[in-house]
């Protein structure tokens, strides 16, 4: 692995979660179910549970909530949601800017 070399070259912005394993399942559960932690760009789910809700409605227009409803159907669901939080990294893959002028 070259996950240090990565490190000081600036690709990857935080190591913690490759290093630590700490007992998340324990950790992880929401207790309760808060809004305003729905984030849909970074969201993860088995593809059998969004196929049992029916995926994504595309019926939303234009900017928001479609992330959120598609959690609380999962929630209805009895899907049990967890916290990301220190558990994954995001990684960033550098590419070219794209150019302004088009």
């Amino acid at each position: 692995r070259n996950i240090l070399r990565h490190r000081v070259k600036g690709d990857i912005s935080k190591i913690t979660a490759f290093f630590m394993r700490l007992p998340w399942r324990r950790m992880s559960d929401y207790r309760s179910f808060v809004f305003r932690r729905i984030k849909g760009c970074n969201l993860a789910c088995w593809k059998s549970d969004a196929l049992s809700i029916g995926g994504f409605d595309e019926s939303f227009t234009g900017w928001g909530y479609e992330d959120a409803d598609f959690v609380f159907r999962l929630q209805d669901k009895g899907v049990v949601r967890r916290a990301g939080t220190w558990a994954t990294e995001v990684l960033h893959i550098w590419h070219k800017p794209a150019d302004p002028s088009r």
